[in-house]
C-alpha cells in the first residue's frame, strides 16, 4: 500500500515538472520574441530619435506610466484576488471585473488631473513650447485609455492560466507596434508621433483581451455599486455580518468563505485593497519616476536632454528584465495567490521563486558586463563610451526586479505593508540617497537608483516572510 502510495506520488510530481517544463518552454519562447519586438522598438526610438526628441518621449512614457498606477491604484490587485476566488463562476467574476472597470473609470479623472501639469512643466522646463507639450500631451490619452480595461482583461487570462492565447494577442500587439514606430521614425521622427504610434496598438490589444475574457466572465454582469463609506474601511464588522473578515484586507482576499457567502459587495472589498494600496501606489507613482525629475531639474550646463536621453537608451537595455517579469506574473504569481495559508508550503514556494529571480538577475548582469561594447554599439554612437554607466543601469534594474517581484507576491495576497510605514521610509531613504550622490549626473544618479532598490528588495522581503511566519499553521 505504502509503495503503491509513494508511486503514485512520484508519478504526480513527475506529470506536474513535465506540465511545468512545457509551459515554461513555450510561454518562455513566446515572451522572448514579445520582448524582443519590444525591444526593437525602443532600440528604432532610441537609434533614430535626436537627443532632444528621445527626451521628450521619455518624458512623456514614464508620466503615461504614473498616471497607469495612479489610475489603478490597487484596483488590478483586488480584481485579481476575489477574481481568483470567483474563477469557477462567470457571473461573479464577471461582477469582480465590471466592479474593476467602473471604479477604475473615476480613478483615471484623478489621474489625469494630477499627471497632467507635472507632464507639461517637465516638457517646458526642457525647451518644449506649451503647444508642443500639450500635442504630446494629446498623444499618450489613447494609450491610457485603452489601458485603463486591458490591464484587467488580462487578469482574466492569467488567472485562467489561458497562456497560448494571450501570448498571441501580446505577439501581434507588438509586431503592430514596431511596424508602425519603423514608419514614423524614419519619415516623422518626433515624439508625439513616436508616442502615438507605440500607444494606438493597445487599443486593438484591449479589444482582443476583452474577446478572450469572454469565454471566462460574464460581461452583463452589473457592476457592484453598492453605497461605499470611507468610514467603513476602519470599521470591523460585527460578527453577525454575513461577511466573515477582519478589517485586515488580508483575511479579505484569503477566506474562500468569505467569497462562497451571499455578500457580493466587491465594490467595498476591492476599495478596502485600493485603500491600503493607494497611498503606496500615488508615491511610488512619483518617487518610481525620482530619476527623471532630478536629471531633469539638476542637471548643470543644459545638459538635462543629454542625460535623459542617455538613461532613457540605457533603460532599453534593460528591457530584457520584463521577459522575467512578465514571465512571473503570468506563470507564477497567480499561483502563488492561489496557495493555500500554509506556513511551510508558502515559505518553501517563496524561497524557490527567490533563488530563481536572484539567478536570473546574476545572469543578466554578468552577461551585460562581458558584451557592454557590443551593446552600446546597438544604442548608436550617440552613446560611446557609457559602459560603466550600462553595468550601474543593469544592476539597479536587476535589483528592482527582484524587488518588485518579490512585492508582486505579497500583494497578490491582499498583503501589504502600511503606507504610514513604507512612505516615510522611502523618503527617509531617497533623502540619504540624494545627501550622498551626485543627482544631476547619469552616474549619480545610476548609483542612487542601486542603493534604493537594494533598500526595498530587503525591506519587501523581510514583510513577505513576515507575513508568512505570522501564520498558524
Amino acid at each position: 500500500m505504502n509503495q503503491n502510495t509513494n508511486t503514485s506520488i512520484k508519478e504526480n510530481r513527475m506529470s506536474k515538472a513535465v506540465e511545468w517544463i512545457k509551459l515554461i518552454s513555450v510561454t518562455g519562447i513566446v515572451q522572448i520574441l514579445v520582448t524582443g519586438l519590444g525591444l526593437v522598438s525602443g532600440l528604432l526610438v532610441v537609434r533614430y530619435l535626436d537627443t532632444n526628441q528621445l527626451a521628450l518621449y521619455s518624458m512623456a512614457n514614464n508620466i503615461l506610466g504614473t498616471m497607469v498606477i495612479l489610475a489603478d491604484g490597487g484596483i488590478s490587485n483586488g480584481v485579481m484576488a476575489f477574481g481568483a476566488l470567483a474563477h469557477d463562476n462567470k457571473r461573479k467574476f464577471g461582477k469582480v471585473l465590471n466592479t474593476g472597470l467602473d471604479l477604475r473609470k473615476k480613478f483615471a479623472i484623478v489621474s489625469i488631473i494630477i499627471s497632467a501639469p507635472i507632464l507639461v512643466f517637465l516638457l517646458m522646463n526642457n525647451g518644449s513650447s506649451l503647444m508642443v507639450s500639450l500635442v504630446i500631451l494629446c498623444a499618450i490619452i489613447p494609450t491610457f485609455l485603452a489601458s485603463l480595461s486591458g490591464n484587467l482583461y488580462e487578469i482574466v487570462a492569467k488567472v485562467k492560466q489561458d497562456i497560448i492565447p494571450l501570448q498571441r494577442i501580446r505577439m501581434e500587439f507588438n509586431v503592430l507596434r514596431l511596424v508602425l514606430i519603423f514608419i514614423v521614425v524614419f519619415v516623422f521622427p518626433y515624439a508625439y508621433l513616436a508616442l502615438l504610434a507605440a500607444g494606438l496598438p493597445q487599443i486593438y490589444n484591449s479589444w482582443k483581451l476583452k474577446k478572450l475574457a469572454t469565454k471566462y466572465v460574464d460581461f452583463s454582469a452589473e457592476p457592484d455599486k453598492t453605497k461605499f463609506h470611507f468610514k467603513s474601511l476602519f470599521v470591523k464588522p460585527n460578527a453577525s455580518s454575513t461577511v466573515n473578515h477582519n478589517p485586515d484586507i488580508v483575511d479579505d482576499v484569503v477566506n474562500l468563505e468569505d467569497i462562497e457567502s451571499k455578500d457580493e459587495n466587491y465594490r467595498e472589498k476591492i476599495l478596502r485593497v485600493v485603500s491600503r494600496i493607494m497611498p503606496g501606489a500615488a508615491y511610488f507613482s512619483i518617487s518610481g519616476q525620482i530619476n527623471l525629475y532630478l536629471i531633469s531639474i539638476f542637471s548643470v550646463n543644459h545638459e538635462a536632454n543629454q542625460n535623459i536621453s542617455e538613461i532613457a537608451g540605457l533603460d532599453k537595455l534593460g528591457m530584457v528584465m520584463t521577459i522575467v517579469s512578465s514571465l512571473f506574473v503570468t506563470l507564477i504569481m497567480p499561483r502563488f495567490a492561489r496557495l493555500p495559508d500554509i506556513k511551510a508550503v508558502l515559505i518553501n514556494r517563496f524561497i524557490q521563486i527567490f533563488i530563481l529571480l536572484a539567478g536570473v538577475g546574476l545572469l543578466v548582469v554578468g552577461t551585460f558586463y562581458f558584451l557592454d561594447t557590443f551593446l552600446l554599439n546597438v544604442l548608436g554612437q550617440k552613446f560611446k563610451g557609457l559602459e560603466n554607466a550600462l553595468l550601474l543601469s543593469i544592476v539597479g534594474t536587476s535589483l528592482g526586479m527582484v524587488a518588485g517581484n518579490v512585492y508582486s507576491l505579497f500583494v497578490n495576497r491582499g498583503w501589504n505593508i502600511a503606507p504610514y510605514f513604507s512612505i516615510p521610509l522611502n523618503i527617509a531613504i531617497i533623502t540619504v540617497a540624494i545627501i550622498l550622490f551626485p543627482i544631476g549626473t547619469v552616474i549619480g544618479v545610476l548609483k542612487m537608483n542601486i542603493f534604493i532598490n537594494s533598500i526595498n528588495l530587503i525591506v519587501n522581503t523581510t514583510y513577505l516572510i513576515y507575513k508568512i511566519n505570522s501564520k498558524r499553521r
